[in-house]
């Protein structure tokens, strides 16, 4: 219940920002042996007009699951492109002054190639940045979303608020192949092989 009511404050405080360079929100409630990371959560557009009554509104999704990072102490921005007409060189303008540890991107089937794309141009910056996608996408096909663009690191499948928050830690971590093991809910990149862990 908390999150769901972190989640609107967040929104709302990225749309009253919007214009603006996005914020920065921090939580601190994480214990002392804790790591944190930036991480960016992107709403992607694809040009398409299949969802014109969002436009306008922040995504709500994304406002649950960045309202659960705060918590667990992460610093996070939301980059709205649908809202915010964000262009290539705005995402990329983003990553080079943040510089986020994790890019996350939500995306149904019509919008899986920008976000493939916006994480492309993440990957052109800095190929360390982590790249993950969600949403019903990458739910629905996460080994084939991955086979397909070798830009994005690991696909969520399901729900998406514990898994990034245990994907997050596992990349705070620098755990690798190994801790993204024990992280339910996601497919990932290790090497040339696809991985896809137990179900949440």
């Amino acid at each position: 219940r908390q999150c769901f009511f972190d989640g609107i404050g967040l929104i709302c405080l990225n749309s009253l920002d919007r214009g603006c360079r996005p914020k920065v929100l921090r939580l601190g409630r994480r214990g002392k042996d804790s790591v944190s990371v930036r991480i960016t959560l992107f709403h992607t557009f694809s040009g398409e007009t299949l969802q014109k009554h969002r436009f306008g509104a922040g995504h709500l999704g994304l406002g649950y699951i960045g309202a659960c990072l705060l918590r667990d102490g992460h610093d996070v921005r939301v980059l709205d492109a649908k809202n915010e007409s964000l262009g290539d060189d705005g995402i990329r303008r983003h990553v080079l002054t943040f510089q986020p540890d994790v890019f996350g991107a939500t995306a149904m089937t019509h919008e899986i190639h920008a976000a493939a794309d916006a994480c492309g141009i993440v990957k052109g910056v800095d190929r360390g940045i982590f790249t993950v996608v969600g949403g019903p996408h990458s739910t629905a096909l996460p080994e084939r979303t991955l086979a397909e663009f070798p830009m994005i690191d690991a696909a969520v499948v399901g729900e998406g608020e514990n898994t990034m928050r245990e994907l997050c830690e596992a990349v705070a971590r620098k755990d690798g192949p190994a801790g993204l093991e024990k992280v339910r809910g996601i497919a990932f990149r290790s090497g040339d092989l696809v991985r896809r862990t137990e179900s949440r």
